[in-house]
């Protein structure tokens, strides 16, 4: 996976280069923020502090993030971005700071086209969390820093496995793999896995494993949300999670 992350940035990189090249990253600066056509002016004090944060090469819940501050002023940036559901499209982000060192703009990918809002950064500038229209959450992390927790799989989760009444799973997704453990009445155990796409949704493929035993497991995000996901357990046993706030699905085994 780590070879695979390693291509998608050099992809990244060469289509940023060659944007600029084309001149299209000053046409993008065209498109119209989610904010509207007045950009804001953020604080000197966010603009040092945002500037450095933002900007760079991020894992996301559904692919890569690549931003570059466009100006002088550290307030506007520019980007590209994958969705590793549609691998054959690049996309164009254009963003504005705000007041508050959130990010907000618009991105285009392919034939389509929406607006973010509140990227806001953690507090060491290792993660970020927000909103996008088609996707809902956007959230994402430094390349080899785990996904924030209610991020894709990362996080804690209540979870049903195989009728036994509910428990938790604690789950960390750094890039496309994942480790965590999980409890339940019943039994307690290891998780470890991988991170692919199917129908555009992540699915989490792994083994899991207790003191005496051990087996497959698969995972289905229900949506970019990431509120919950259904699965199972050596491909019969029901296992499904739900974050807290959400209901159980209606569904559990997949």
């Amino acid at each position: 996976m780590a070879t695979e992350a390693m291509n998608t940035l050099a992809r990244l990189n060469w289509t940023l280069r060659l944007l600029m090249g084309l001149g299209l990253l000053g046409l993008a600066l065209a498109l119209p923020t989610a904010e509207g056509s007045a950009a804001s002016s953020a604080p000197a004090s966010h603009v040092a502090a945002v500037f450095a944060g933002f900007d760079g090469v991020w894992h996301t819940n559904f692919g890569m993030l690549e931003l570059r501050a466009s100006d002088d002023t550290g307030i506007r940036f520019t980007g590209v971005m994958t969705d590793i559901g549609a691998p054959r499209a690049l996309g164009i982000v254009t963003a504005t700071l705000s007041n508050d060192g959130s990010l907000s703009g618009v991105w285009r990918l392919g034939n389509r086209r929406g607006t973010f809002s509140d990227l806001t950064l953690d507090a060491h500038h290792e993660t970020f969390t927000g909103a996008a229209s088609g996707y809902g959450i956007w959230c994402g992390a430094r390349l080899g820093r785990p996904l924030p927790p209610g991020c894709a799989f990362s996080g804690v989760w209540t979870i049903e496995l195989n009728g036994g009444g509910s428990g938790t799973a604690t789950i960390i997704q750094t890039g496309m793999s994942v480790f965590g453990s999980y409890s339940t009445r019943l039994a307690s155990g290891r998780l470890t896995g991988s991170v692919t796409f199917v129908d555009g949704l992540p699915v989490l493929n792994g083994k899991w494993s207790t003191a005496r035993r051990g087996g497959l497991f698969k995972a289905y995000l229900m949506g970019f949300d990431a509120r919950q996901f259904q699965g199972n357990f050596d491909g019969k046993f029901a296992f499904c999670g739900w974050r807290s706030g959400a209901a159980k699905p209606d569904a559990c085994l997949k």
